[in-house]
């Protein structure tokens, strides 16, 4: 999925015209400045050396292009760290929230055998999220988008759980556990209500205006939207661009 570049730079050669008529010396001498003129000319400039990279990633979310092209100065980050830190984008099918949400995990959409194998899939790429930025220390711009993700992970989680177990037991109290500073006991005490009176308690109704109702709550209290500004402000320090392309007119 992912592809790299290098540009290369050509060099031309130089014909140097000397007489035909050498002492010894001169022919050590000369021979040694054709060596040295050899190995100046075939060595690549530093600026080659440090040459720019590109990987090319293909996007989830961009309803109009397909893939984008990042280009990255090879000096100032290595390649490997730069698809790394690249999975943080929210965008592109190899982020850690799209990895996370695929197959999806609600009983809303799913069987419940299907959810209850997904929910070790998602623990484990919690783990391997947070086992990365450990391994990673992503610099301090990137801080508000790693928080972003992070919370994005973990309340999905938690939201996974909570619908299967409503979905086995239909006991409402699953629906009023916390997470962090999001109570539904308070943000969502009609829905709860509602769900689990005899006229509703079913799996999908809960699921629905339960899951409807939290998701709203925990965008209000800490914001649902990705830290955009964060991210831009990164890749401007990292002196990365991105381009997209193989895009459709609007």
């Amino acid at each position: 999925m992912q592809r790299s570049g290098l540009e290369r730079t050509e060099h031309g050669h130089r014909k140097v015209f000397r007489s035909t008529r050498f002492a010894q010396g001169d022919v050590i001498r000369e021979v040694l400045a054709s060596l040295l003129t050899a190995v100046v000319l075939l060595a690549p400039p530093a600026s080659g050396r440090a040459a720019g990279g590109s990987v090319r990633i293909e996007l989830e979310a961009d309803p109009l292009c397909r893939f984008a092209v990042v280009v990255f100065d090879r000096a100032a980050l290595d390649e490997s760290r730069l698809k790394a830190l690249m999975r943080l984008w929210d965008e592109q099918v190899e982020s850690w929230t799209v990895v996370f949400r695929d197959p999806p995990a609600s009983p809303c959409f799913e069987s419940l055998d299907d959810v209850k194998a997904a929910i070790p899939r998602m623990e484990g790429v919690l783990a391997r999220f947070d086992a990365e930025m450990a391994w990673l220390s992503p610099p301090a711009s990137l801080e508000p988008v790693v928080r972003w993700t992070k919370l994005q992970l973990e309340f999905e989680l938690w939201q996974a759980r909570a619908e299967l177990d409503w979905c086995v037991t239909k006991n409402a109290a699953v629906l009023r556990r916390k997470f962090r500073d999001v109570d539904p006991a308070k943000s969502c005490s009609a829905q709860i209500e509602r769900v689990s009176s005899k006229w509703f308690g079913k799996c999908k109704a809960g699921c629905f205006e339960w899951g409807n109702c939290v998701n709203e709550a925990f965008d209000a209290r800490f914001g649902g939207e990705f830290p955009r500004e964060a991210w831009e402000a990164f890749l401007r320090a990292s002196r990365i661009t991105l381009q997209k392309v193989e895009c459709d007119e609007p």
